[in-house]
């Protein structure tokens, strides 16, 4: 309401609304009346960036995983895939050569995160993954394979994988592919770890 001054008066409704959580006002024609059509602007806008401050710092609290299970047998692979982990601040890496040790290492570690190559020797990369997410059903799971069919990235998707990663591109895609992963368990999971 306006009041004889020409300045807009709080009433009861609209100062609850405006010392509620902002999320709480979905738009502002409310206030449309209440206040000028300057302050109105001013209080949208400021409801605005206060949501978009508290998605930032939600993000932020969520931190990326620093440790990390490998799990390839091509000692090769873990060289590189290990030096590509310190470069996104993964400070403690496992590794396995194939599903009965990377199972073992799951359960005595509980990684932030696992990497897994599909081609594995007793038992398919397909096969552990459905395991990983039977028994650990928010262990975040990186696919990262030479193998590229439809198929098998279907069936790595509808199987959980957090992310696929064709290890056989360039070093700086690899990369570039792992940290986007990376940010998208922080965002989902906020770092969480096996045990959860």
């Amino acid at each position: 309401m306006v009041g004889d001054s020409g300045a807009a008066v709080f009433t009861a409704p609209a100062y609850r609304a405006r010392k509620s959580n902002c999320s709480s006002i979905p738009n502002t024609e409310h206030l449309v009346g209440v206040y000028s059509p300057g302050r109105v602007n001013w209080i949208s806008s400021r409801c605005s960036r206060l949501q978009q401050e508290a998605t930032h710092l939600k993000t932020q609290s969520m931190p990326r995983p620093v440790t990390a299970l490998i799990v390839d047998d091509e000692p090769h692979v873990l060289v590189y895939l290990r030096a590509l982990l310190k470069q996104l601040d993964v400070e403690t890496v496992w590794d396995a050569a194939d599903g009965a040790a990377a199972l073992e290492q799951v359960t005595a570690h509980k990684p932030d995160v696992v990497l897994l190559d599909m081609n594995l020797p007793q038992v398919s990369g397909l096969q552990l993954l459905a395991k990983f997410k039977a028994d650990h059903p928010k262990l975040p799971v990186i696919v990262v394979s030479v193998v590229s069919t439809m198929k098998t990235v279907s069936q790595a998707c509808e199987l959980g994988a957090d992310a696929y990663v064709l290890k056989h591109l360039p070093k700086a895609q690899v990369f570039q592919m792992l940290s986007n992963a990376f940010d998208k368990i922080a965002e989902c999971s906020g770092g969480g770890t096996a045990e959860d």
